[in-house]
């Protein structure tokens, strides 16, 4: 989809501006103008249950949210798939992770609980708002923004 976007956005002569320049920034202001646009339109969905205004609104913030990252001009693909792998390190095939995880932490089973994958892989849920989280010694993602980087 990225790659979709980006060249869409050329095509309607939108290109990302040198980094850090005055153009640079005021772009993705404009862009995060329309990311929360689409968000507030999705919520909104949800709150009045309409499945075709979710789906839209999903498919929505993709886009805004990929032409975001298109005028930032990082490297998106690459440092996304950092990421990725990164948040692979949340599930676990060992018990032992999970239960070393919840007592360093001091979390109870009354706040969170433990899923099992159809794979057998395990994570920790947050109960109140099912946000998965970080196993002990979750290591930090190193993304490089290019010419950004060291200002």
């Amino acid at each position: 989809m990225y790659q979709r976007v980006a060249d869409w956005n050329k095509n309607c002569c939108k290109t990302p501006k040198v980094f850090n320049s005055d153009e640079y920034w005021t772009s993705l202001e404009y862009q995060l103008s329309r990311v929360e646009e689409e968000l507030h339109e999705t919520r909104l969905a949800i709150e009045n249950r309409d499945l075709n205004e979710v789906l839209n609104g999903g498919i929505d913030m993709d886009v805004t949210v990929a032409g975001f990252n298109y005028l930032a001009g990082f490297n998106y693909p690459e440092e996304s798939e950092k990421v990725l792998r990164n948040n692979d390190l949340k599930y676990t095939k060992f018990e032992y992770h999970i239960y070393d995880t919840l007592e360093v932490n001091e979390w109870s089973l009354d706040d969170y609980e433990i899923k099992v994958s159809p794979e057998r892989l395990l994570s920790i849920h947050r109960k109140s708002d099912d946000k998965i989280m970080k196993l002990l010694n979750h290591p930090k993602v190193k993304l490089d923004a290019g010419e950004l980087n060291g200002e």
